[in-house]
């Protein structure tokens, strides 16, 4: 996540989306890199994918959505 953000800083948008990837590969729970995704998706016009990648998360982790809205 931390290559990305370097990278997406200078907005090398293609250079900084698989590192986000790996993020979430090495840590499907961590909202940080998901967040980081889609906003390169939507920097890069794909407004669907950016959307995807929000939903992939609370795919991911049901159960912390669940604990945090009671």
């Amino acid at each position: 996540n931390n290559l990305g953000m370097v990278l997406g800083k200078k907005k090398d948008f293609t250079g900084a989306e698989p590192h986000f990837k790996r993020s979430i590969e090495l840590n499907p729970r961590g909202i940080k890199a998901y967040i980081n995704l889609g906003l390169i998706y939507h920097y890069t016009g794909r407004p669907a994918e950016a959307r995807a990648a929000l939903e992939a998360w609370t795919a991911a982790v049901p159960a912390v959505l669940t604990r945090s809205c009671r």
